[in-house]
């Protein structure tokens, strides 16, 4: 099974839908899908938490530290130039892709607050029977639930998923010194344990793994470890393949290997001097499917 469809509704959507509650209630309501610090909602968050003396509340720790400087009025423009941390905690107006067959699955929301910080949102997860395969930016621990639970992803990624593919990029934007030490970490870790697997394999920069007759290959931005776990360091930025399989889909697991050592990638650096922007690109090609 391959599908793709629209989750939720969008920020404008929301204000239609509670503009008749009363003050408080309607904040609540934004509240409820991650509107903590948007701009566009971050007035009305800045008076209740300072109303009702809320900046202790674990939703709000993150901005903590700004309680001192906020205020309803300056909030908006404040919340601009924090925004790769204020606009990606809304949870709402997703565009979803999932691949499924048998016991893999392949899922990412596509195009998804790229560069920004993630908070509960993992945009690109593959399970490969009992276990679950991702990216994460932040901090690398050697002990994965020893990370950060507040943010869960210092950088989202830029993903886009066909069939059973997924292209994963990286390119974090800026982040202001007022916020948080722990959002300045952007290394890329990969969720992946040896033990999880029957079999595994690395050809170059893929690495691949069999449980039971399902497959899983990741294509790492790098070939090195960081406190025990694959992981890449993030300058400009970086980018991760996934693909997902089965015996039924490739045959063997040396024949899937074959199919990924075959797989083509490719990554550059322009610059566009109309636009004054730096461009990056990056392209794969496994089997049939070209991203």
């Amino acid at each position: 099974m391959y599908t793709s469809y629209f989750n939720g509704h969008s920020l404008d959507t929301s204000f239609i839908l509670n503009n008749t509650q009363k003050f408080a209630d309607r904040a609540v309501f934004q509240w409820s899908f991650g509107g903590y610090f948007h701009p566009a909602i971050v007035s009305n968050t800045v008076q209740i938490l300072n109303d009702s003396a809320l900046w202790d509340q674990t939703d709000f720790s993150v901005l903590e530290p700004l309680r001192n400087i906020i205020t309803p009025s300056s909030a908006p423009m404040l919340s601009e130039s924090l925004g790769m941390a204020s606009k990606s905690t809304v949870l709402c107006a997703a565009n979803l892709t999932l691949f499924k067959h048998d016991g893999i699955t392949l899922s990412s929301v596509i195009d998804y607050y790229k560069g920004k910080a993630g908070f509960q949102q993992y945009t690109c997860v593959a399970n490969v029977g009992t276990t679950a395969v991702y990216t994460a930016a932040g901090e690398v621990l050697a002990d994965w639930d020893a990370r950060n639970d507040k943010v869960q992803n210092t950088q989202l990624p830029y993903v886009n998923q066909k069939q059973n593919v997924a292209l994963i990029m990286y390119r974090p934007e800026p982040t202001p010194g007022l916020l948080p030490d722990y959002f300045q970490t952007k290394d890329v870790s990969l969720h992946w344990f040896p033990a999880d697997f029957d079999e595994t394999l690395e050809d170059s920069l893929w690495l691949m793994g069999r449980q039971q007759d399902r497959y899983i290959a990741v294509r790492r931005a790098c070939d090195g470890q960081i406190n025990g776990l694959y992981a890449c360091p993030t300058a400009g930025g970086q980018t991760w393949v996934m693909v997902v399989g089965d015996s039924s889909m490739y045959g063997s697991f040396s024949a899937f290997g074959n199919v990924i050592h075959q797989a083509q990638f490719a990554e550059e650096w322009s610059y566009d001097s109309v636009a004054g922007k730096s461009i990056y690109y990056a392209a794969v090609t496994v089997d049939t499917i070209e991203i």
